[in-house]
């Protein structure tokens, strides 16, 4: 069985791409910690290990996750400009799709993270909404 070949054009950017993906997977590294304070933090007021107002806890949690899309947001808009930059100095087609198809690729998993925070935002404050 023949080893995988790899496209040299690709490989020659490979220091300048990691650098954008590095950043960003430090910044979704904070987005993924501030979800998952959030939903801890509503799941212990929702079986009262922490005693406090539902809708008071439903504040909290959904003001965390906007902070974590506020991060991820803050982290699309540069690592799109480094991408872009990077995309700017490749002579090559084949490596040009190549490296598009990555900044593709990690901006759609993060916009469908957003989506799904605002998804539960959205059920965290339709269920408080009994209590008012």
């Amino acid at each position: 069985m023949n080893a995988p070949s790899y496209n040299n054009g690709l490989i020659e950017y490979t220091d300048a791409v990691y650098t954008p993906e590095g950043l960003l997977s430090e910044w979704l590294t904070v987005v993924f910690a501030c979800m998952t304070s959030s939903l801890l933090f509503y799941h212990m007021t929702r079986v009262k290990s922490l005693t406090m107002d539902p809708r008071l806890s439903a504040f909290f949690a959904c003001s965390l996750i906007v902070v974590s899309i506020l991060y991820n947001f803050s982290a699309i808009f540069p690592y799109m400009k480094r991408m872009d930059h990077q995309l700017g100095k490749v002579k090559d087609d084949d490596t040009h799709y190549q490296l598009n198809r990555l900044k593709v690729t990690f901006i759609s998993l993060a916009l469908i993270t957003t989506s799904i925070q605002v998804g539960i935002c959205y059920v965290i404050v339709k269920n408080t909404g009994k209590y008012i």
